[in-house]
């Protein structure tokens, strides 16, 4: 059994207001959660709890993978039918503020871009087979509108920027193939 305690996550954002996120991935049948885990990873892996017999028959994490090496895992585990759970209590807590990782353009080079490459190459090898052609054009979109982005100028503050990404999501949004 594999239980994650991130069910609520809460963001602070830099005014001190909370954001609460509830997914209800949690309620859903492992078939379901293996769809939506194609879509993307609903899993933060800060408070996580596995069974140490269930790490070891689905062969542990993929550090192929960096920055993300228990998104295989949690596709492997629901597709083979095994139901991830998740507890209504809020266990973690995230800042994002202008200082923070996530929002520093200074750091973005180093850790965002990374990760969205590996997220990239993860997906081309092991998502990719498992989508619909519509999905796979989907995907593709998303990571041209990320290079678009980087290529503009690496500034998400930036009001082009911000209203050419919200018009490309947009596009994303109106997709017939949307699990529900």
């Amino acid at each position: 059994m594999a239980k994650t305690f991130t069910n609520n996550v809460v963001f602070e954002d830099s005014d001190d207001r909370f954001v609460n996120k509830l997914d209800l991935f949690f309620t859903r049948s492992a078939r379901k959660q293996y769809a939506l885990l194609l879509k993307a990873n609903r899993i933060m892996a800060p408070a996580v709890l596995i069974k140490r017999s269930l790490l070891i028959s689905m062969d542990g994490f993929d550090n192929n993978y960096p920055m993300l090496e228990d998104y295989p895992f949690w596709l492997k585990v629901t597709e083979k039918g095994i139901k991830i759970y998740g507890v209504s209590e809020i266990v973690t807590f995230y800042r994002i503020h202008s200082e923070s990782v996530y929002s520093s353009a200074l750091l973005q080079p180093y850790i965002i871009n990374p990760f969205f490459e590996h997220l990239e190459h993860f997906e081309r090898n092991y998502v990719f087979k498992r989508l619909t052609y519509v999905q796979k054009l989907e995907r593709r979109l998303r990571y041209a509108r990320y290079r678009l982005i980087v290529y503009l100028g690496n500034n998400r503050n930036n009001y082009f920027v911000r209203y050419l990404n919200a018009c490309l999501r947009l596009m994303n949004r109106t997709s017939p193939c949307e699990i529900r």
